[in-house]
């Protein structure tokens, strides 16, 4: 495969995302020069192929939102003139010295998502303000950070749509347990989070720790209506393998948590990676 380039990327996608994507390079090459002005040939060399990954994964996921808004008859001028925005040129740098500082594609692709999302959302809106702050933490975040914030979101918010789903009442639990079998499986590994961990994640902003605070990870993982929908709760979270981790982790100090804003995006956009799906962000 060609080595990737801006001028590269931005052929391959076309459109306002191409030029969006040369923009973009136009000022990063720039910034990135500034930052690593102090640094080895080796380590600029690194941080600019992998501040392209990241480049690549925008433009992509940019042309997805570009193609949307054609077919739906909406203008683009949002994508053509973003550049144009102090605020957007902004969280772009951040994103872009953040990505260039890691190798880590995971990371990539999270802050691409956060940079295009923050592209059709509207000025000073919640997904706007969060998103800046989920970048600015990005760096200081481990694998296993992003991995307990995915987990964290998927169980303390996001659940199928609709839920309960039209399924005989007598049929949820086993969909119900299956459904959440699989989604931690794709989630959930080996994970063990310390007081430390917690504590860190507090000082980037992207969790609040009360070890005071305990929940019920029975009442949190049930529907809304438990009496009409049944699930066996306790064989769950004491028989199935996903459900026991998941119990451990939850009184091993997630029961102490609540979510920012900014960890709240990070973990659904950490969620949505693992999973393969795409939850939709109605704030």
């Amino acid at each position: 495969m060609e080595p990737l380039t801006a001028i590269a990327i931005a052929a391959a996608v076309g459109g306002a995302s191409g030029k969006l994507v040369e923009a973009a390079w136009d000022e990063g090459s720039k910034w990135l020069s500034d930052y690593f002005k102090d640094h080895r040939e080796k380590a600029k060399e690194t941080a600019e192929k992998n501040a392209l990954v990241f480049l690549n994964d925008l433009a992509l996921r940019v042309k997805d939102i570009e193609i949307t808004l054609k077919e739906s008859g909406r203008s683009k001028e949002s994508i053509e003139r973003a550049m144009d925005d102090p605020d957007f040129a902004a969280t772009l740098k951040t994103a872009l010295i953040a990505s260039a500082r890691t190798t880590n594609s995971e990371k990539h692709e999270i802050l691409a998502r956060a940079v295009a999302e923050r592209l059709v959302s509207a000025p000073e809106s919640l997904v706007t303000l969060a998103s800046a702050l989920a970048i600015d933490a990005l760096p200081h975040l481990s694998s296993k950070h992003l991995d307990f914030l995915g987990i964290a979101t998927l169980v303390y918010g996001i659940r199928p749509d609709p839920f309960p789903p039209a399924l005989p009442p007598g049929e949820f639990g086993e969909w119900y347990v299956s459904w959440l079998t699989k989604m931690l499986a794709l989630c959930l590994p080996e994970l063990k989070m310390s007081s430390l961990d917690y504590v860190h994640l507090v000082s980037v902003g992207c969790i609040k720790y009360d070890p005071i605070l305990g929940r019920d990870i029975k009442k949190i993982l049930s529907p809304p209506n438990p009496e009409l929908y049944p699930w066996p709760a306790d064989k769950f979270l004491s028989e199935n393998p996903m459900g026991k981790h998941l119990s451990d982790l939850w009184e091993n100090g997630m029961k102490s948590v609540t979510l920012t804003t900014s960890g709240n995006l990070i973990g659904t956009y950490v969620k949505d990676l693992k999973t393969a799906t795409r939850t939709s962000i109605k704030w």
